[in-house]
């Protein structure tokens, strides 16, 4: 069987206070708003080969409507008003470009730094070890 060729991210790295924004938006909008924010980190995070990368397209209603769906929203108006709690607890943005807007978040933003970070690490590291017989991007 092949090796997934996918280099994306594989993890997020959740800040601290995250967990107590997660837990207040679960008392406000029940224990299976937990989910739905997990859900939209796993929207960002897929959205890699669009720019801007790490963003959820949200312009129209279709597209609140597609993401509203993959978090398993009935309505596009309940997934507005929870977007809207996301952004007042600061775990999501709202990011405008030109006429566009996309949903965004720094957690996922963050996680493609550091990943970013590790791997030019891990590449020195090789080289360091390897000296020259390395090709750059092969770590």
């Amino acid at each position: 069987m092949e090796k997934s060729k996918d280099k994306g991210l594989r993890y997020l790295l959740l800040p601290v206070t995250c967990g107590r924004a997660i837990d207040k938006i679960a008392v406000q909008s029940g224990i299976e708003s937990s989910a739905w924010i997990f859900s939209l980190l796993l929207e960002c995070a897929n959205q890699q080969l669009e720019e801007p990368v790490y963003c959820v397209d949200i312009t129209t209603d279709a597209d609140l409507a597609l993401v509203a769906r993959r978090c398993h929203f009935d309505k596009i108006d309940d997934f507005r008003n929870f977007v809207q709690i996301l952004c007042e607890a600061n775990l999501f943005i709202i990011v405008k470009v030109g006429e566009k807007r996309y949903l965004a978040s720094e957690i996922v933003t963050d996680s493609a730094i550091k990943l970013a970070e590790r791997k030019e690490k891990a590449r020195k590291a090789a080289k360091a070890r390897w000296g020259d017989s390395t090709k750059d991007g092969a770590s």
